[in-house]
């Protein structure tokens, strides 16, 4: 088992996987998965992480496994919505020693090996662990699965930015197009409201 540490062991702490069936051969039934991506900078807004909560509380509603990745802001907020709500959580973690794994919070600060997303000696950043975690839920949705990806965007972000200012990532974007290319339903929502991004 891995071992979380800091706000990862407080965003897992009460986490419980699903109960899920299996069918006649042993496989796993899920009927809803929901990949969750975000933002991290809607975490500087009390604003926008309410609203941002609020959407990832609503869209966890049903849902049998949360797809996620391990950034702060609604990476966190969605393993945290998750454990309360009794929902699997698979966390694709890009940090430390456990990069390249998929961790199951356990609810007691500790997380199991689901297993890897990325093979030893092969990138483990946030952009291939956005690749990972898309093509983890296109497989689900081929294999008769409702899969579904909720996109929080930040209209905030400016589209240029001036020399010597750090440019805003784009994790969201880039996973929300992949998902989309890989025919899954994409929910974007941006805030503030009527925002473009």
């Amino acid at each position: 088992q891995a071992v979380l540490d800091g706000d990862e062991r407080d965003a897992a702490r009460g986490a419980r996987v699903v109960q899920r069936t299996r069918d006649d051969g042993g496989r796993v039934m899920v009927t809803r998965v929901l990949l969750i991506t975000g933002a991290r900078s809607l975490a500087d807004d009390p604003a926008a992480e309410a609203w941002a909560r609020g959407l990832i509380a609503a869209a966890l509603v049903g849902v049998d496994l949360l797809i996620v990745g391990d950034a702060p802001g609604p990476d966190r907020w969605a393993m945290y919505e998750g454990r309360d709500l009794s929902h699997g959580v698979h966390v694709y973690w890009t940090r430390g020693k456990d990069a390249g794994w998929i961790l199951s919070p356990d609810g007691e600060g500790e997380a199991s090996y689901e297993g890897r997303w990325a093979p030893p000696g092969t990138p483990t950043g946030p952009l291939a662990r956005n690749a990972a975690m898309v093509s983890h839920a296109a497989r689900m949705l081929r294999d008769g699965h409702d899969v579904r990806c909720l996109a929080l965007l930040d209209g905030r972000k400016p589209a240029v930015v001036k020399p010597g200012e750090k440019r805003p990532t784009r994790g969201t974007e880039h996973t929300a197009r992949l998902a989309r290319a890989a025919g899954l339903t994409v929910d974007a929502q941006t805030w503030p409201k009527g925002a473009t991004t």
